[in-house]
């Protein structure tokens, strides 16, 4: 859940995410480096094994002196033409390591390389917009497709308290929730991110995760939110694929960023300007 402290002119707003094992400051204002060092006293305290931070462009210079490495970036994040710098600091050597980073390069090197297709707009299957009544099918669903999964979706009361700023659409069969998707919008910086996308194996080749992706695009641009970005796992062939035929643009990759499918996973950045 997301906090904000304040000492004197200095503010910033952050969240401590005992689950993943990480920190992330979202935003700050006043002293960069004040920001900084309560964040690292937080991890610190929580022994948390990675801090990321939200920077802006001329902040780049300064938390490379404080240890940060840009890892990835959320285009037109803070306005157009203003893209947020996702600079992340390691407190644990295992957290900062990987062995799957040329294997995802891999990967991507054939997402770009396979062709853009049509998008079947009519699959037959019914598309509509969730609502708090299906949160229980919701958590079901979720729980047939991830072992593991960042955020506690597995839970009804949470998609349910989700809803205030988050927008669900499913994909159902006979009834039957066969794919999903969010948009969780951050009204503040006129951004979303495009999350939680599953489809159950077996229904996988009808291109239900672009049509739900379109769906969302079009409520995001109806209330005037034109960034857009999403986190797909690198290892997830279908997912990036799907984000680059809607022509999201791949911005970075963010090292052991959460647990995931089954565990700690590397996470593809990709954004588009849906205006």
């Amino acid at each position: 859940m997301e906090q904000i402290y304040e000492c004197g002119s200095n503010t910033m707003r952050y969240e401590v995410d005992i689950y993943n094992k990480r920190a992330k400051l979202e935003s700050y204002g006043g002293s960069l480096l004040a920001a900084l060092n309560k964040i690292m006293e937080l991890s610190n305290e929580k022994k948390l094994e990675k801090v990321i931070v939200k920077g802006q462009k001329e902040d780049q210079i300064t938390l490379i002196s404080q240890g940060f490495t840009t890892e990835a970036v959320i285009l037109h994040y803070f306005g157009r033409n203003e893209h947020a710098f996702l600079a992340a600091k390691y407190l644990s050597e295992n957290r900062r390591s990987t062995n799957s980073w040329i294997e995802e390069d891999n990967l991507l090197e054939k997402v770009f390389q396979k062709s853009s297709t049509s998008i079947n707009r009519e699959s037959g299957f019914s598309i509509r917009r969730a609502n708090v009544h299906d949160a229980i099918k919701m958590s079901e669903f979720y729980c047939k497709v991830f072992d593991v999964y960042p955020t506690p979706i597995f839970q009804p009361q949470y998609i349910q308290k989700t809803m205030t700023h988050t927008v669900y659409y499913l994909a159902e069969h006979s009834g039957k929730i066969i794919s999903a998707a969010s948009a969780d919008i951050n009204g503040a910086r006129d951004s979303a991110e495009l999350t939680d996308c599953a489809t159950l194996p077996e229904y996988r080749g009808y291109q239900l995760m672009q049509q739900l992706l379109l769906r969302l695009e079009q409520e995001l641009v109806k209330k005037k939110i034109y960034c857009a970005y999403s986190i797909a796992r690198a290892q997830s062939f279908g997912m990036n694929s799907v984000l680059h035929q809607l022509q999201y643009q791949y911005t970075g990759r963010l090292t052991n960023n959460c647990y995931i499918h089954k565990d700690l996973e590397n996470m593809n950045v990709w954004c588009k300007l849906l205006s």
